[in-house]
């Protein structure tokens, strides 16, 4: 008799339990990764680099290996201000070729206004190497001599 009175329990159970559903599971979309470099994404990838272009116009060249003679400094890297022969192509640029100026700058001077700039003249330390520096210097001495016949 007792397996008469589980019965009704059972069944109720059951139908209790089959009646029962989970409640379906939903997962948020998937968003897309940010994009490398973008804000909340990965950094950017390393690339090759970039290949050299050609300088700025008006830019100073930096004196290269291949150049070290005090002409080719010179030519690289200042004659763009100070003209091809010294003549003072910019207003304000010294004239290397007057000789009244050479005689009014020493070498270390000279050097000095090379190295670390003064006025609107550059400072080249960071460009140039010391002998690059000393070798222009020498070759700006030759600018103010008198040709030779």
């Amino acid at each position: 008799m007792r397996i008469i009175h589980l019965l009704p329990v059972v069944a109720i159970t059951s139908a209790m339990i089959a009646g029962c559903k989970p409640a379906p599971v939903t997962t948020p979309p998937a968003t897309p990764p940010a994009a490398p470099g973008a804000p909340g994404g990965p950094p950017m990838p390393a690339g090759p680099p970039m290949p050299a272009g050609p300088p700025m116009p008006g830019a100073p060249a930096a004196a290269t290996a291949s150049g070290t003679s005090g002409k080719d400094i010179f030519a690289k890297n200042c004659a763009g201000c100070h003209g091809a022969k010294g003549e003072g192509r910019l207003a304000g640029a010294p004239k290397f070729a007057d000789p009244a100026w050479q005689k009014g700058q020493d070498d270390a001077e000279l050097i000095g206004i090379i190295r670390n700039g003064k006025g609107r003249m550059p400072v080249w330390k960071d460009k140039l190497t010391d002998k690059q520096i000393t070798t222009v210097e020498a070759y700006i001495r030759t600018l103010g001599r008198a040709p030779k016949k």
